[in-house]
């Protein structure tokens, strides 16, 4: 009987996981079907409400179980460019970095845990002091409005009431086996 019992949660168990691999509930590599790895985290650009403010890129991205995108290194910063790059009417993506607290003392934070020291801002920027409104929060250049292409997937700072196109970011699950 008791090898029944444990043949019958076996194939339930087997039967399940892939039902779950079938509908996409498990993903190769370690991050959630429709999600773009690269090195320990997982991307996610934001179909439909892809664009949005900062509070709107926050909301969107804890929905999700994740954060505002932020590259660590040149290689990661290189990779989020080219993989989410838009050629849209909007000037970036949001990158999880601010000085809102206190002015010229940037808080950059990837997967929503980890401080980084990493940073890759264009020439004069963060340049907040040459507006009269307050720029306290990052993002990437991905379009080219300054005809200026050598600045595109450098940072820059804006006000969060700009509409910037929204990446979330999570890290990659272990796998087992």
């Amino acid at each position: 009987m008791a090898c029944r019992v444990i043949a019958a949660t076996y194939y339930t168990l087997v039967s399940l996981t892939v039902i779950m691999v079938i509908k996409g509930v498990f993903a190769a590599r370690g991050c959630p079907y429709g999600w773009v790895p690269y090195a320990d985290s997982c991307y996610l650009g934001l179909d439909g409400s892809m664009k949005g403010d900062w509070t709107t890129a926050l909301m969107q991205c804890d929905r999700n179980n994740a954060s505002i995108m932020l590259p660590s290194s040149d290689g990661e910063n290189e990779f989020i460019f080219t993989s989410f790059q838009h050629h849209g009417y909007l000037e970036g993506v949001w990158i999880n970095c601010n000085d809102a607290e206190v002015e010229g003392d940037w808080n950059c934070i990837e997967n929503g845990l980890n401080p980084t020291k990493y940073r890759k801002w264009g020439p004069n920027q963060p340049d907040d002091e040459k507006w009269p409104s307050d720029h306290d929060y990052g993002y990437m250049l991905t379009r080219d409005i300054q005809k200026n292409p050598d600045i595109l997937g450098y940072w820059g700072d804006a006000m969060a009431t700009y509409e910037m196109f929204i990446v979330c970011e999570r890290p990659r699950q272990a796998r087992c086996g």
